[in-house]
């Protein structure tokens, strides 16, 4: 059982409690789910239940121990295991088949029982094809289940999912679910589903919402996600969208290229694409299809293995090739770009780099406010210490201080809540109706649908291009 009773918890002094007076009992074998928007407190409750943190008042026992005692005393298999919003943040070798085995090596398992673990694992998560594989390597889905095929190896009692579904196209979902559903129903495993939409797990047995430092319990276990949270913004904006700019010239141009990597062998074919000043390019396609190396080869940050690219009629070949200033890149793991200690140095970098400008609090302080954070709180911040929704918004407003011509988004609305999807939906159009080129990669496709100009979709290792109206 985990237990907390009268649990507070802020980061400063100065701050207001993110978590007040929280109290919950999770049951063994329980499966939950913990809802809440950005900054709401749901991942610091998870690492407070986790004992990576500890309450500034209140009590936390997991199976009747304080935190730092049960994670210390357990007898295999342990009392707790965590899986965090981000798992290339957490790998820590070369491939997937030693990122399976460190976990059970280091918590000093029995050989026999590590080799029984490990061929069930692999066999569970169908993991057989990818054991040499880097695990950066791997498509969202097969990091997902990697990382709860090292969760499950542990044997613990209790498991801590931080935004599982994330990373995941609706196929990845389901069989995610399904997956998990098949490991752990009727193994008196609890399951805690932290998650930005009600409803999302559909196993659980009980919901919360999670709000200004309290938990909130819904009778009934009703659910509202449906997936499609802003359908009427769609509309809206959608009305006025123009999708074709009057003599508008060609600003990126892609002939038989294929793109790819020699460590992991995976390439993907585009067959001949231009993309017109002001147009909206989404890109679509499942897992591992190949849409953040479409992205990748089309901005010039990944040279071609065959064919030509040109940005503005420039013929990329090396790196010294690309457009810095012209091209913006906003990626899904935007912290593995970031190494300035603070959010205004962070942002004020690339308008330094490009323009030669100093920094400039003022236009730094706009790009903040444009992406919806408030300035005299985050200019000051360590980029580093931000949540992944924050991480993201940062990076869009890195982007924006630059200004460039085309702009290439790889899922911007991962880990955002429906207010935060609002604004980088309205900011994307608003930066395209400016007659910026934009090209998004992203799984929720539905947001876009009626504004992007055409679509490119990938599978089977090639990328296809439809009309709008496709």
């Amino acid at each position: 059982m985990i237990e907390l009773a009268d649990v507070s918890f802020s980061y400063t002094s100065h701050e207001n409690s993110i978590l007040s007076g929280i109290s919950l009992k999770i049951d063994d074998g329980e499966w939950i789910e913990i809802s809440g928007g950005n900054s709401s407190g749901k991942t610091t409750l998870c690492k407070i239940m986790s004992g990576l943190l500890k309450p500034h008042s209140g009590v936390v026992l997991i199976d009747g121990q304080q935190p730092d005692r049960a994670l210390e005393n357990f007898k295999e298999p342990p009392p707790i295991s965590m899986t965090f919003q981000n798992p290339d943040n957490y790998f820590v070798t070369s491939s997937v088949k030693d990122e399976l085995l460190f976990t059970m090596k280091n918590l000093s398992l029995p050989e026999e029982i590590i080799k029984k673990r490990f061929d069930e694992a692999i066999e569970l998560f169908r993991l057989s094809e990818c054991l040499n594989r880097n695990p950066h390597r791997l498509s969202g889905g097969e990091k997902q289940r990697l990382s709860l095929a090292i969760a499950w190896s542990t044997g613990a009692k209790h498991l801590i999912l931080d935004e599982p579904l994330s990373f995941l196209d609706k196929e990845g979902r389901e069989d995610f679910l399904s997956t998990l559903k098949m490991a752990f129903e009727g193994a008196g495993i609890s399951i805690v589903w932290i998650t930005l939409f009600t409803g999302e797990f559909r196993y659980a047995t009980r919901r919360l919402i999670i709000g200004n430092g309290s938990l909130t319990e819904l009778n009934g276990g009703s659910a509202d996600y449906d997936g499609k949270p802003l359908d009427a913004l769609n509309r809206e904006l959608s009305s006025g969208a123009a999708f074709h700019l009057p003599g508008a010239s060609t600003v990126l141009e892609i002939s038989g290229a294929v793109f790819g990597y020699s460590d992991s062998g995976f390439a993907i074919e585009v067959d001949d694409l231009s993309i017109k000043e002001g147009e909206l390019l989404l890109v679509t396609g499942e897992n591992g299809s190949g849409k953040t190396t479409f992205l990748l080869g089309a901005s010039g940050l990944l040279n071609p293995v065959s064919g030509k690219v040109k940005i503005f009629n420039r013929s990329i070949e090396s790196k010294k090739d690309f457009p810095h200033g012209k091209v913006g890149f906003i990626f899904q793991a935007p912290e593995d770009t970031f190494f300035k200690s603070t959010v205004l140095e962070e942002i004020a970098f690339g308008l330094a780099s490009t323009t030669r400008e100093t920094i400039a609090v003022d236009v730094v302080s706009g790009a903040l406010n444009l992406v919806g954070l408030n300035p005299e709180i985050y200019l000051s911040k360590s980029p580093y210490s931000l949540s992944q929704s924050e991480k993201r918004l940062v990076a869009i407003a890195s982007t924006i201080v630059v200004d460039p011509d085309i702009y290439f988004f790889d899922e911007p609305f991962i880990f955002l809540d429906v207010n935060a999807m609002a604004r980088v939906l309205r900011l994307i159009v608003d930066l395209n109706r400016k007659g910026k080129t934009i090209v998004v990669a992203t799984h929720a496709s539905e947001l876009l649908q009626g504004l992007a100009t055409r679509s490119l979709y990938c599978k089977d290792r090639r990328c296809i291009l439809r009309d709008k109206n496709s």
